[in-house]
């Protein structure tokens, strides 16, 4: 977690010794109400961690450091004797990348004192495939009925959502298309300098034991920002020299493009991106026919990094379904 001075500086950090995340967002540095609501939803992030540990670490300075001055409950996935509400501690197996936490709390993914249904949280409900499901692993065969529940449901199937960014943007794709291009959003993801950045952040959790043995042999992560974010950063894991991204493993093949859903779904060229396949590639059982350099170009729908243009859930559920099937 954070302090304020290393706050500041992460925020203040600039690829070009010109834009950084503070001036591109407008935010004024020293940022003392974005940090103090950062500490908040990272204090939040660590009592859903804790269900994996099997142990309640309020109060232990070496994993909070620092912690709300008026913390409003009491820690929601432990009874009051200490013990866990889930008997059998799980491990995580998905990450599901999201951008930034909302602005002031409302409806942050782990916040229980907002009790509210998110989109992040419906989409994880409704990930099923063209209506038919359910078809992810986490997916239950219902809903359980409140937001405490539900985190303890997914947690119970080994998933964590987390944010790239620590502070709130404003949806205003002029802002994120900066970010991308003056490379704050790679820098937050996996530059192995920025300590805070999500590669480092999932290796830390993952040294710590907090993920399943086979976390590393499989389609273990998946983008559900909205679609700049997520365009930009499955395009480069896409490549082909792809960004380093480990632990974190994507799919960006066979398996999301033999799901192609009904064409209606989508509307070239705007829901579509050029791609490089692997030759052997198949879609649908049927090999791709070798293009220049053992390659194959096609138009594969943007779903398979970020989902599709009109879909009824924010993040896009059916992404989630293709990319971790």
């Amino acid at each position: 977690m954070l302090t304020l001075p290393d706050y500041n500086a992460l925020l203040s950090h600039s690829i070009n010794t010109i834009d950084s995340f503070a001036t591109i967002t407008g935010i004024a540095i020293p940022a003392h109400a974005e940090h103090a609501e950062y500490v908040i939803h990272e204090n939040m992030f660590e009592d859903y961690l804790d269900i994996f540990r099997g142990m309640n670490t309020r109060g232990n300075p070496h994993i909070r450091p620092e912690v709300p001055p008026d913390w409003y409950y009491d820690h929601p996935f432990f009874n009051a004797d200490g013990t866990s509400i889930l008997v059998n501690k799980p491990c995580i197996k998905y990450i599901l990348i999201g951008e930034a936490c909302p602005e002031f709390g409302a409806n942050y993914f782990y916040n229980l004192h907002e009790l509210g249904n998110p989109g992040y949280l419906r989409a994880a409900y409704n990930s099923e495939y063209n209506g038919v499901g359910p078809a992810i692993p986490w997916t239950p065969l219902h809903n359980p009925i409140n937001k405490l529940n539900k985190l303890l449901d997914l947690a119970s199937r080994g998933v964590l959502l987390i944010d790239l960014f620590p502070v709130a943007l404003t949806y205003n794709p002029a802002i994120r298309h900066d970010l991308n291009t003056a490379g704050i959003t790679d820098y937050f993801f996996n530059d192995i300098h920025n300590l805070f950045s999500l590669t480092n952040r999932i290796n830390n959790i993952d040294i710590h034991g907090l993920c399943c043995e086979d976390f590393n042999d499989r389609t273990n992560s998946v983008f559900v920002a909205p679609t700049l974010i997520s365009y930009h950063l499955a395009t480069n894991v896409n490549a082909i020299v792809p960004t380093v991204t480990f632990p974190l493993i994507f799919t960006f093949g066979e398996n999301s493009l033999r799901l192609m859903p009904p064409h209606f779904f989508l509307n070239p060229p705007h829901n579509y991106f050029y791609s490089m396949i692997p030759a052997g590639t198949t879609v649908g059982g049927f090999p791709l026919p070798l293009g220049e350099g053992g390659f194959h170009t096609i138009m594969a729908p943007r779903y398979i990094c970020c989902g599709y243009y009109g879909a009824q859930f924010v993040p896009h559920a059916l992404f989630i379904t293709n990319a971790l099937l």
